[in-house]
């Protein structure tokens, strides 16, 4: 099987400028239903935009940041919505790949299309419950939820009654 090229940096942009004029079109509908419509991210995973800053090993194409910004700015020019989502779904990749390799395999091991978004400011409160690896909570706001697979606040803290192991803290 052949894989496809990766697209350029001016060929990705060059592509979000194109969906400008679409995006325009259906910006009243996403803000009517509060949420992009699906063919957006449809127009979006097809043009390979969630690839982005995704590491080459997993599937992605390991662009510089300048090239998701810049196609972030293309976007916004058609629909200031998609755009918003676009950075925040867009840039989770990136932080992926700070993290251990293990956390990488989780999310893209079985599918590389998988799409992940979390709250970058988490704040609230946690309380643990009695079934292992459950915990109950409120955190703050998250975009994309309806688009992502998996969607997680994680506090990387040990927490007291399990000793060296992480989990959620409160």
């Amino acid at each position: 099987m052949q894989e496809a090229a990766i697209p350029t940096a001016t060929e990705l942009i060059a592509h979000a400028r194109s969906l400008a004029p679409v995006l325009a079109e259906r910006a009243p509908a996403a803000e009517a239903a509060r949420r992009l419509p699906e063919a957006t991210i449809a127009d979006m995973r097809a043009a390979g935009f969630f690839r982005v800053l995704q590491p080459a090993r997993f599937g992605g194409y390991e662009c510089d940041i300048a090239t998701y910004w810049d196609i972030q700015l293309a976007l916004a020019a058609g629909c200031m919505s998609t755009a918003w989502v676009y950075g925040v779904v867009g840039v989770h990749p990136w932080l992926m790949a700070l993290m251990d390799e293990r956390a990488a395999q989780d999310v893209w091991g079985a599918d590389d299309t998988v799409l992940i978004s979390s709250s970058l400011m988490p704040a609230g409160s946690v309380t643990r419950v009695a079934l292992a690896g459950s915990s109950l909570g409120s955190c703050s706001m998250n975009c994309g939820n309806e688009l992502t697979t998996n969607v997680a606040g994680l506090d990387f803290t040990p927490v007291a009654d399990a000793p060296g192991s992480p989990g959620i803290s409160s």
